[in-house]
């Protein structure tokens, strides 16, 4: 984890992700690998010892582009998906603190009661093994041969090397699925998800802040950003689908908050130069990737490094 060390120079902004923080050991679903609050209250408490100093995604945007100071080491905290996690766990805490936090609802929950793709492949690995999850993708794609060749899910090596804290079968899993055409995909993962889940409305109510939980974080100092509508892999789709879902998210957002949305996350970190130039000529300052770094100096704001909240504890001087 040497990349992760601390570096001398101009400031570093240390940028970290979060999604599922929960009480673990009372959870009915150990397979989305929650962040316990104590692993939590941890990590901000190792984070002040190691000498980072907290601040808004407003203020490192400054700095990239106007040059304004910021603390020689920088962290912002961030926070995907919109999980109701992030209002009855995680606000508390950074308000008590006096943290600023930045989080990406996806925008499809808050609207239409459905539960986006990638939540339904955690939470029906929450309730079957990967092996068993595979096993019924694997049946469902040996209908069609070419779907079968593009998209077999195995354990052979690992697809996405970005995926560090899955094994290569589980990994491959999610990656395959990600990039699978949507009415395939949902074919395959609503009809798993639907064997477990047969009241999808209320489980997507009880899973998903809402609105008015958004308005009281931002109140607070917190920062709302956008991650689509429906959090497809947008690297996939055509240019115009891709502003479709971008700016479907950021009219919900901004008639529903009352305000401009400028970040931006980009959903399975998938993203390409068509993605980039969207969110320029709609006037987004930020967009976060999931590449695996500190950002130090000169940036493209819209290609902002993270790390993992499984690697805040490899964090060094």
């Amino acid at each position: 984890m040497d990349g992760l060390r601390y570096q001398k120079g101009p400031p570093t902004v240390t940028i970290v992700m979060y999604h599922y923080v929960r009480d673990v050991e009372k959870t009915e679903y150990p397979g989305i690998h929650a962040v316990s609050f104590k692993r939590f209250n941890d990590h901000l408490a190792l984070l002040k010892k190691l000498g980072y100093h907290f601040i808004s995604l407003d203020h490192y945007y400054d700095h990239i582009s106007k040059g304004v100071a910021i603390p020689q080491k920088s962290c912002v905290l961030t926070f995907d998906d919109g999980i109701r996690d992030h209002y009855t766990h995680v606000f508390p805490i950074l308000k008590k603190e006096g943290i600023p936090g930045v989080f990406y609802p996806v925008t499809q929950p808050l609207t239409e009661s459905i539960v986006p793709i990638v939540q339904k492949i955690h939470f029906i690995l929450g309730k079957m093994s990967a092996v068993e999850f595979a096993r019924e993708v694997n049946a469902f794609l040996k209908h069609d041969p070419s779907l079968f060749h593009e998209y077999e899910v195995h354990d052979h090596f690992k697809i996405n090397p970005q995926k560090r804290f899955d094994d290569n079968l589980t990994a491959n899993l999610k990656h395959n699925l990600a990039r699978m055409p949507l009415v395939i995909k949902k074919k395959i993962v609503d009809s798993i998800f639907h064997a477990h889940f047969p009241d999808e409305h209320a489980f997507c109510d009880e899973l998903y802040m809402d609105f008015e939980e958004l308005k009281e974080m931002l109140e607070a100092g917190m920062t709302i950003g956008s991650q689509t509508h429906t959090h497809p892999f947008l690297s996939s789709l055509s240019s115009d689908k891709q502003e479709r879902e971008i700016i479907q998210a950021t009219s919900l957002l901004e008639k529903n908050l009352g305000i401009k949305i400028k970040h931006f996350c980009y959903p399975y970190g998938g993203y390409n130069k068509d993605t980039i130039g969207i969110l320029r000529d709609h006037g987004y300052d930020t967009a976060m990737t999931i590449k695996l770094g500190v950002n130090q100096g000169p940036i493209d704001p819209l290609e902002i490094k993270r790390i993992n909240c499984n690697d805040v504890d490899q964090l060094q001087e």
